[in-house]
């Protein structure tokens, strides 16, 4: 007989703020994605756009562990969390907290949405649906076993 242990969920905090302190990004070829940054983000939402070459992809790679700061840090808080995202524990903590909406989810819904807000909104919960979707399927299969 086996026994199945289930990690200790989290609390999940009623807020996270995400914060780059002089943090940067240079690629390999030399070429600076993002210069260093200070910024911190506290709201709910936040639609990130600019011109080709700004830094937007870079910024967000900065966030979601995708790619490590060459410079300063970047921070993630909620309550008493403290996470960065470059640290592999931390990055599956971080996905678990961040909803990520990618351009390719956007189209349909944002053309057929009455604002921003409700394209976004729809895509997430495409996105958490799924999610839940193989969560249970995951569940099932234990069950059988």
């Amino acid at each position: 007989m086996g026994f199945l242990f289930r990690p200790k969920e989290l609390p999940r905090p009623a807020s996270l703020t995400f914060t780059l302190d002089q943090a940067g990004h240079t690629y390999d070829d030399g070429h600076v994605g993002l210069a260093p940054t200070d910024i911190t983000i506290s709201e709910l939402r936040v639609a990130v756009i600019g011109l080709n070459g700004a830094g937007k992809s870079t910024l967000l790679g900065l966030l979601d562990g995708s790619l490590k700061a060459n410079a300063g840090t970047v921070t993630i808080a909620g309550g008493e969390e403290r996470l960065d995202p470059a640290v592999k524990k931390d990055a599956k903590r971080i996905d678990n907290l961040v909803g990520k909406v990618r351009r390719e989810e956007i189209p349909n819904s944002f053309y057929q949405a009455a604002n921003i807000s409700e394209a976004v909104s729809e895509a997430l919960k495409k996105a958490q649906g799924a999610r839940v979707r193989t969560s249970c399927a995951h569940r099932q299969s234990v069950r059988a076993f």
